[in-house]
């Protein structure tokens, strides 16, 4: 059984990367999402630490491009059903590495860790113009300040400002 996805929009301020990325495929990345004006697949994330599990690449694409969110899949991470092995034998990865580095000041050299869940996380396009009025307040809102349509809750770590945005 997957493990339970919850989708956002996350302020990319918020998030902590674990890998690097591969200049040419960021490139080409850049490159494809600009040509269909939407970021197809979000990143996954430890909702927890706010360590990206995987969408590196998705990531420094929007940061490259200037946006201030990023669609997102949400999980536990301490979850079963998600899995991680290296890429590298040279480098072991278990779980708390990953989130370890994630909150360092270093990062693994680019495709280290390869996140696995039961299915892949389903596509949830977002248009870029949809992310750019979402950050710049541009959307109409409906009575609790949320786009219509949507439940009037944000998700928050402590006390202050919610890091990342729930949206159904």
């Amino acid at each position: 059984m997957n493990p339970r996805l919850l989708f956002g929009l996350v302020e990319l301020s918020a998030l902590s990367i674990h890998e690097a990325v591969v200049p040419e495929r960021l490139e080409r990345l850049i490159r494809e999402i600009l040509a269909d004006g939407e970021l197809r697949h979000p990143i996954l994330v430890d909702r927890r630490s706010l360590v990206v599990l995987d969408g590196h690449h998705r990531l420094t694409a929007l940061t490259n491009l200037g946006y201030s969110l990023v669609p997102a899949y949400l999980v536990d991470y301490e979850d079963p059903a998600i899995s991680v092995t290296t890429r590298r034998p040279e480098i072991p990865i278990t779980k708390a590495s990953v989130v370890e580095m994630g909150l360092s000041e270093s990062v693994y050299p680019p495709r280290t860790s390869r996140h696995m869940l039961p299915a892949p996380p389903p596509p949830r396009p977002v248009k870029l113009d949809l992310l750019r009025r979402l950050a710049d307040g541009q959307v109409a809102s409906g009575p609790s300040g949320q786009p219509p349509g949507r439940a009037p809750q944000a998700a928050t770590e402590g006390e202050g400002e919610p890091r990342f945005r729930v949206a159904r």
